[in-house]
């Protein structure tokens, strides 16, 4: 077993895609910028460009507060992506990206 990591800082942007997960009647692919810190007890989602409505923005905010762990976005994305609709619980019970 390996020593525990902690990410202190961290400022990431990946490409979310979503559909099913969010109930929407299509596919929808953004860019989403990731800043957090935890002396500050700062998480937040930016989604960036204005090509979806706001109000599918809003909802995958929402998502990502909800779902989306520090772990997840530092040390489980693969190519930077992160797919909404396939997104699995750990056997832990936590959330993680596939």
């Amino acid at each position: 077993m390996g020593t525990p990591r902690h990410v202190n800082n961290l400022l990431s942007v990946f490409d979310l895609t979503a559909c099913k997960a969010l109930d929407l009647p299509e596919n929808v692919s953004r860019r989403v910028i990731f800043i957090y810190d935890r002396k500050q007890k700062l998480k937040k989602f930016i989604i960036t460009g204005n090509e979806v409505p706001n109000d599918i923005d809003s909802k995958l905010i929402s998502w990502l507060e909800e779902n989306i762990q520090i772990d997840d976005v530092a040390f489980g994305l693969k190519r930077n992506k992160l797919n909404a609709d396939s997104f699995k619980k750990r056997t832990d019970g936590s959330n993680a990206p596939v």
